[in-house]
């Protein structure tokens, strides 16, 4: 049946395609083991300010080259195909939104009006 549909397409059988479950993700072409991946992607998410590759160094018990290549990869991931996943009800717990004014830095603050108030 197999060689019935390779034959229906015009491939020759002697060219097989390599593919996988990571084929097309993050994981692909990886020499961590995906534990390592599953908890750094868990120790990235539930922090709240971030995480450092110094940390996630120490609590992965890996070198903080690698550390911070995971962090980076992870990032992207987030930042690139989050908006295209996160559709119809999300929910998000523990998320650190905001700061105090006095924070930012002088370009970032709001321009206080004649008052003196924002």
């Amino acid at each position: 049946m197999f060689t019935e549909q390779i034959e229906a397409l015009n491939v020759p059988k002697n060219n097989v395609v390599k593919f996988s479950v990571l084929t097309g993700t993050m994981y692909e072409n990886t020499k961590l083991p995906l534990r390592i991946w599953f908890a750094a992607v868990y120790l990235i998410s539930s922090s709240k300010k971030g995480l450092s590759s110094l940390q996630a160094a120490r609590q992965l018990g890996i070198t903080q080259k690698t550390a911070w290549f995971l962090n980076h990869r992870i990032r992207e991931m987030l930042t690139d195909k989050a908006p295209l996943l996160l559709k119809g009800l999300v929910a998000a717990d523990e998320s650190y939104l905001g700061g105090k004014v006095g924070n930012k830095h002088k370009s970032k603050r709001p321009k206080p009006d004649q008052n003196g108030y924002n």
